[in-house]
């Protein structure tokens, strides 16, 4: 299985205090001047859009037909749509892969006229991230620890190689994604992460088999706490990585989240780093000539406090909370914010309530 040590996540070491503490000397004024970078000059705005990533996962979750959401979704107007090429899914068998319901997807996507953005790896969007298939899992038990790395590396090259044969540089797909927060920990992940090295080889391996850019994301620390585990543990400055590597990065925006605290269940909103941090590194991404888009726009409930079968039912995120940041995102720069939760809004609307499915329309309809 995989650990938060070694692969997927260290202890911290001599050189990890060190570079904490010269993270410190930088972050230290940074906080205190609200990440005032260098100003950089907003690039051309480009179309507003408002997409949704589909997962096909968490339809079936939710009792829902995958294709008949995936076609209202369509219908609706989304635009981007990003599909997800699960290696769970795709890949159960060592050295097969099973295409047939992403090539549908590509098929309906780009009938309806729909640019796509396709991701795959070792950690893909929805739970449990590291999507890996079984015989993965296995194998990674049977290595010891100095070979888990170079072996999933070795496996999960093979299955890029894939999905981008998949791709076949087809001028309808925006972007290939090759992973998804690959390096930040959290709790999601229950702390473990992807290597710099291994996220450095994965780009590298795409750059060779594609002509199509690369997006990589990066998740945002909701409150100070997160972002002080974050400056602790060396992770700040991922995002810098990714806009080092790709061609343009996503920021993931989640901004109402339920959680328990010392036995008391409590919402938990931005703290006061969120949004001039997401300046910061908005600006960071503009000064390097890349793109900044939005990844994840929270449109589903966050809740860490409630078992499988009551997510959902008392949501804590509202239309109007999600409408407000889609305009907080678009007043900000980010012309192509990506729906994380068209899933959760169908299923509404199929058990009586529409108001969070009619609510993305009418975002997608203003743009």
């Amino acid at each position: 299985m995989f650990e938060t040590s070694g692969m997927l996540g260290r202890e911290l070491n001599r050189r990890d205090l060190l570079g904490t503490a010269a993270q410190l000397a930088v972050a230290v004024p940074v906080l205190r001047a609200g990440f005032d970078s260098a100003r950089v000059s907003a690039p051309a705005p480009g179309p507003s859009r408002v997409g949704a990533t589909v997962s096909f996962r968490q339809a079936e979750f939710l009792g829902l037909d995958p294709k008949e959401l995936f076609d209202a979704v369509l219908s609706a107007g989304f635009d981007p749509v990003r599909i997800i090429g699960s290696w769970a899914d795709v890949g159960r068998r060592a050295g097969e892969f099973d295409l047939a319901d992403l090539s549908w997807q590509m098929d309906r996507a780009k009938a309806a006229g729909r640019r796509v953005i396709l991701a795959f790896g070792a950690k893909t969007p929805r739970y449990p991230e590291f999507n890996v298939p079984d015989w993965v899992l296995r194998g990674l038990d049977e290595r010891d620890r100095g070979e888990r790395e170079p072996w999933l590396l070795e496996q999960a090259l093979k299955y890029q190689r894939a999905m981008l044969d998949f791709a076949a540089n087809d001028p309808m797909i925006e972007f290939a994604q090759p992973g998804n927060e690959d390096l930040e920990p959290s709790e999601v992940t229950q702390w473990r992460s992807l290597s710099e090295g291994y996220v450095r080889a994965v780009a590298e391996h795409a750059r060779a088999h594609t002509r199509l850019p690369l997006l990589m994301t990066s998740s945002m620390p909701l409150t100070l706490a997160d972002f002080l585990f974050r400056l602790v543990r060396g992770h700040l400055y991922d995002a810098n990585r990714y806009i080092e590597l790709a061609d343009a990065v996503g920021f993931n925006t989640h901004t109402r989240i339920r959680n328990q605290i010392l036995g008391v269940t409590q919402d938990f909103g931005p703290g006061g780093h969120y949004w001039p941090y997401l300046r910061w590194l908005r600006d960071r991404t503009w000064a390097a000539g890349k793109q900044a888009i939005i990844g994840e726009l929270q449109a589903e409930p966050f809740d860490y406090t409630v078992g499988d079968h009551g997510w959902g039912e008392d949501a804590n995120i509202s239309p109007a909370d999600i409408r407000a940041l889609d305009r907080r995102a678009r007043r900000m720069g980010f012309d192509t914010r990506l729906v994380w939760g068209v899933e959760f809004a169908y299923w509404r609307r199929k058990n009586g309530d529409a108001s969070y499915w009619d609510g993305l329309v009418r975002m997608v309809q203003a743009g």
